[in-house]
């Protein structure tokens, strides 16, 4: 891409293909990436669940820009008045250069009939909690967890690894 928002490479990885993608934050909010991913993923890996691998790395494409890259906790509930402060929030956030400018890179390898997706962001990190079914924010690696056939956190919270088998 001409504006150097993100770079992509698909191609044998020692005799596995892989698929690389690295955009930044600005270039991740509010666009289908984690469905562009998908739809290369299923000429590359035909016996993946196509919407099993796109839910998931939607949940975990929005958790790395939010939460990882943007530095945003959950948005409170229940008011107008907070969601619009989450609203505004987001926008500074995604208004400073240099949150914006920081990259979520989506790395995808098939293994024989393994497909192993990677979200990393270049956040804080955070420490991995059990998800909570009572509540309404918080149930995103629950999610991912019900669609992948393996979900792991690993580097202080900002790489989820998620394996699906095919």
């Amino acid at each position: 891409m001409s504006d150097g928002g993100g770079a992509a490479e698909v191609g044998p990885a020692g005799g596995d293909m892989a698929l690389s993608l690295s955009v930044t934050t600005a270039l991740a909010h509010g666009r289908p990436l984690a469905a562009a991913v998908a739809r290369m993923l299923a000429d590359l890996a035909p016996g993946a669940d196509r919407d099993a691998v796109e839910t998931a790395l939607q949940e975990a494409v929005a958790n790395a820009v939010i939460h990882g890259n943007l530095g945003l906790s959950s948005m409170e509930v229940g008011t107008a008045a907070a969601m619009q402060r989450y609203a505004e929030a987001l926008a500074g956030r995604l208004a400073d250069p240099a949150l914006a400018g920081r990259r979520v890179t989506v790395d995808a390898r098939l293994a024989g009939k393994v497909l192993r997706l990677e979200v990393v962001d270049e956040g804080a990190g955070y420490d991995a909690v059990e998800p909570r079914p009572d509540q309404p924010f918080g149930r995103g690696l629950g999610l991912v967890s019900r669609f992948a056939s393996r979900c792991e956190v690993r580097d202080g919270g900002r790489r989820l690894c998620m394996e699906f088998d095919l």
